[in-house]
């Protein structure tokens, strides 16, 4: 049950696979990416495939291109659009941002207003889209950001920590089972892909000058309606623009209050918040009556139960399961 009282039901996740080669190329890559593609092969007689699994809130595609090619694209969807090289070569442009891409890397591999091209040999890559709305919401932008706003600063991860941060964050959301993904998990699982981009990518949504002066005072008051939003939404997929918004201060000015006051931000504060409800619907619960710790979590956000037990230990001093048995 949701804080609401009703009953979360699973995401429904559309999973297709398509193989095409030739003269289908260019026709199928301007369909499956809502772009205007233009292909060039340098060796004919390959076939490109695509593994799609559609979360809604965000997408993943294991491509396979067994051909090479020259490519340009124009993307049309305001969608930000990041991929890693799990083998081949290739050379990609974004816009301004230009170079290499290497297996293990991850990199732009599209951006509204950003004409995408280079060529390929051989890749075979995991490209995952997320809502342009979305990332700008995880950065506590304004609503209102137009799709072209953010610019990134280099095409690749800055640093292999920062490959690896990616892959960890794209591997965790395809292992999703379907059964778990809840719109809590998916939508978290969008933002915490939106919000790992933000950080591998360098660019201007997010500041990343440790000086930078901080932003103007947050108010007592201001605090206690940002987390009585967070109370009364808790059930809901909440961004931090949405609990800005409901406050009447800017994300940037909430994140450092919450911070100084909690120790954490107001999404670390919100993930505390429905901890508490699966806390509470487990106390109450029996296993006699068909409750899971799965399931629990995954209505409240969790799809992965390891993680979801070791933030429950940490704030309750005791495992989900061991409440569950009470």
């Amino acid at each position: 049950m949701t804080g609401d009282g009703t009953q979360q039901q699973a995401v429904r996740v559309h999973r297709l696979t398509q193989v095409v080669s030739g003269d289908e190329v260019t026709e199928f890559l301007s369909r499956s990416y809502q772009s205007g593609f233009n292909v060039e092969e340098l060796r004919p007689g390959g076939k490109v495939s695509i593994h799609r699994t559609d979360v809604g809130p965000f997408s993943l595609d294991e491509t396979s291109l067994d051909l090479r090619m020259h490519f340009a694209a124009d993307l049309t969807a305001d969608a930000l659009m990041v991929g890693r090289v799990r083998s081949g070569r290739a050379e990609m442009t974004c816009g301004i941002l230009r170079g290499p891409v290497c297996p293990g890397q991850a990199y732009i591999g599209g951006l509204p207003g950003a004409p995408t091209g280079g060529w390929t040999d051989g890749m075979s890559a995991q490209v995952v889209t997320v809502g342009m709305a979305l990332v700008a919401a995880t950065a506590g932008r304004t609503p209102h950001e137009p799709a072209t706003a953010l610019r990134m600063d280099c095409l690749t991860g800055a640093t292999p920590a920062a490959d690896r941060m990616w892959a960890t964050a794209a591997e965790g959301a395809a292992a999703i089972p379907d059964a778990l993904c809840t719109p809590l998990v998916a939508d978290a699982t969008a933002r915490l892909l939106a919000a790992t981009a933000l950080s591998v990518f360098p660019n201007n949504f997010v500041p990343h000058d440790p000086l930078a002066p901080g932003p103007g005072h947050v108010g007592q008051t201001t605090l206690q309606c940002a987390a009585a939003f967070m109370e009364e939404n808790a059930h809901r997929p909440v961004t931090l623009a949405d609990i800005a918004a409901a406050s009447s201060v800017s994300g940037r000015a909430l994140q450092y209050a919450f911070r100084r006051a909690h120790g954490t931000g107001p999404l670390g504060y919100l993930r505390q918040v429905r901890l508490r409800r699966a806390h509470a619907e487990l106390l109450a619960a029996h296993p006699a009556d068909g409750t899971t710790v799965a399931a629990v979590a995954a209505r409240w956000g969790w799809s992965n139960r390891g993680r979801f037990s070791t933030a429950y230990r940490k704030l309750f001093g005791t495992s989900p399961a061991e409440t569950l048995r009470k």
